[in-house]
C-alpha cells in the first residue's frame, strides 16, 4: 500500500512537470530548446525524494536516497538531461539520462551514466567505470533497477567507453530543494566543474532476470553535459561523508553482491 501511495505521488509530480513545461511551450519528452531546465528536473526528482521520505518507511527512505544520489544530484548541480536512443533486443527506445565524473586525489575515480526510461522511473540503468588512478585496476559495472529502485538486477557483461570532451566553469548546488542537505553531504570534500562527456556503453543482463527486450541495452556516442567532481585533496576532512563515498560503497556492493544486503 505504501509503494502504491508513492506511485500516485510520483504520477502527480510527473503530471505537474508536464504542465509546467507545456506552459513554456514544451513537453517532458521535448528536445532542443524546449527541454526541461536543470532546475525543473531537480525540482521534479526532489518531489519524488520528498514523497518517499514522507512514506515514513525504511524502504521509502532508502529509495529516496537512491533518487537523490542517482538522479537529482546532476541537475541540482546544473547538469542537463540528455535525450537519446537506446538499442534493445526489440529495437530502439527513447530514454533520458545523466553522466558525471568523480576524480579522487588518491584511491578510486570513475564515471557513471544513469539512464531512465520515463518520468515514472519504470526502468533505470546505472552503468560506468571505476578505476584506480595509477591504472592498476579498472572495473566496469551495470545495474538494472525497476519501479523507482524497488528492485535491482546485476550485470553479466558490460562495455563502457568514455571521453571528456570539454571542461567548463564551476558549478554549485541549487538551493531550496528538500534534498539539499543530503546532496551537500554527499559532495563534501569535492568541488564541481561543468563537463561534456561522450559515452558509448552496452550491457547484457542475465537471461533469467525476465527483462524481455531490455535484457540487452546499449547506447552509442551520446553527448552528456554534467558535473565533474574533483576531490579537494588536502583540504578534505578525513572520514567526512561524501556523495563519492556513497558511489564507492554502491560499487563495492555491485562487485561483491553477497558481501552485504541491499
Amino acid at each position: 500500500m505504501t509503494h502504491d501511495r508513492i506511485g500516485r505521488l510520483v504520477a502527480l509530480a510527473a503530471a505537474t512537470l508536464v504542465l509546467a513545461l507545456a506552459a513554456c511551450g514544451g513537453s517532458s519528452n521535448s528536445v532542443g530548446p524546449r527541454m526541461p531546465t536543470p532546475a525543473q528536473l531537480a525540482a521534479y526528482f526532489d518531489s519524488i525524494y520528498s514523497a518517499n521520505i514522507a512514506a515514513g518507511t525504511p524502504d521509502g527512505s532508502h529509495y529516496a536516497y537512491d533518487v537523490a544520489d542517482f538522479l537529482e544530484a546532476t541537475p541540482a548541480y546544473g547538469g542537463q538531461r540528455a535525450t537519446f536512443m537506446v538499442t534493445t533486443a526489440a529495437g530502439s527506445q527513447m530514454w533520458y539520462g545523466f553522466t558525471y565524473e568523480y576524480k579522487n586525489v588518491g584511491g578510486d575515480s570513475g564515471l557513471e551514466t544513469i539512464a531512465y526510461s520515463d518520468n515514472s522511473l519504470t526502468s533505470i540503468v546505472a552503468i560506468g567505470v571505476n578505476y584506480r588512478n595509477d591504472n592498476a585496476d579498472t572495473n566496469l559495472y551495470a545495474d538494472f533497477y525497476q519501479n523507482r529502485f524497488s528492485t535491482r538486477i546485476h550485470d553479466s557483461t558490460v562495455s563502457y567507453a568514455s571521453a571528456v570532451v570539454s571542461v567548463g566553469a564551476a558549478c554549485s548546488l541549487e538551493t531550496g530543494l528538500a534534498a539539499d542537505s543530503v546532496l551537500a553531504e554527499y559532495n563534501a570534500g569535492y568541488t564541481c566543474t561543468n563537463g561534456t562527456f561522450l559515452i558509448t556503453a552496452s550491457t547484457v543482463f542475465p537471461a533469467d532476470a525476465g527483462l524481455g527486450a531490455l535484457q540487452s541495452w546499449s547506447i552509442s556516442a551520446v553527448t552528456f553535459d554534467g558535473p565533474i567532481y574533483p576531490e579537494i585533496g588536502a583540504g578534505r576532512v578525513p572520514g567526512a561523508p561524501s556523495r563519492i563515498a556513497a558511489a564507492l560503497a554502491r560499487l563495492h556492493a555491485r562487485l561483491h553482491p553477497d558481501a552485504a544486503a541491499r
